[in-house]
C-alpha cells in the first residue's frame, strides 16, 4: 500500500464523517464515531471505490473480523480479531444495513 493511496483514502474519509455527522469528530477511527447512524446511499453514491471499501471493511474491523485477504490484513490488520465468518460477527442492524448498502454501490460502480 502506498503512502499517498493511504493519504488519500484518509483525506476522503475525514471528509466523509462530517457529511454523516455534521462536525467533525476528533480521534473517530473511519466509522467509529458514526456507528448509531443510517448512512444513505445518496451519501455513498459520490464516494471511490477505495473509500467505499475502507468504510465496509473499519466496520469488520471494529467488530473484530479477521480478514481473509492480503489487502485486508495490509490495511487493517487482525490483531485482536476473533471472527473468521462475517456472519458470526455480531453487527448492530444499523451497520449491517451500512454494509448491505456500501456493497450495493460498490456492485453498481463496479468495484
Amino acid at each position: 500500500m502506498t503512502k499517498t493511496f493511504v493519504a488519500a483514502a484518509a483525506l476522503a474519509v475525514s471528509a466523509f464523517l462530517p457529511a454523516l455527522t455534521g462536525t467533525a469528530q476528533a480521534g473517530c477511527h473511519l466509522i467509529d464515531c458514526v456507528e448509531p447512524v443510517y448512512v444513505p446511499k445518496a451519501k455513498l453514491k459520490p464516494l471511490t471505490c477505495e473509500t467505499l471499501w475502507i468504510l465496509r471493511n473499519s466496520i469488520y474491523k471494529d467488530h473484530k473480523y479477521c480478514f481473509k485477504t492480503s489487502r485486508a490484513i495490509g490495511w487493517f490488520g487482525n490483531a485482536g480479531c476473533l471472527y473468521d465468518n462475517v456472519a458470526d460477527v455480531p453487527l448492530p442492524k444499523v451497520q449491517r444495513g451500512n454494509i448491505s448498502r456500501i456493497k450495493q454501490v460498490e456492485a453498481a460502480k463496479g468495484c
